[in-house]
C-alpha cells in the first residue's frame, strides 16, 4: 500500500506544479477560463469523474475549492 500512496502523492505534486505553471501562463495571456482535462481510469476520484473535460471560470474554480476545504 505504501508504494501506491507514495506514487499518488508524487503524481498529485507533479499535477499541482503543472497547474501552477498553467495558471502563470494563462495570467500572462489574459485567460480566465480553464478546462479540467485528462482521462478517467478504474480508480479515478469522484471529483475527477464529475469534472473531466468541463470548462470553468476562475470564480467557479474558487467556489469549488472553498466547498472542498
Amino acid at each position: 500500500n505504501f508504494r501506491r500512496y507514495a506514487t499518488q502523492i508524487v503524481q498529485d505534486s507533479l499535477m499541482g506544479f503543472d497547474g501552477q505553471f498553467a495558471k502563470y501562463r494563462a495570467d500572462e495571456l489574459g485567460l480566465n477560463h480553464y478546462k479540467y482535462s485528462g482521462t478517467t481510469v478504474r480508480d479515478s476520484r469522484d471529483f475527477c469523474r464529475r469534472n473531466v473535460n468541463k470548462v470553468y471560470s476562475e470564480e467557479e474554480i474558487r467556489r469549488m475549492k472553498e466547498e472542498i476545504d
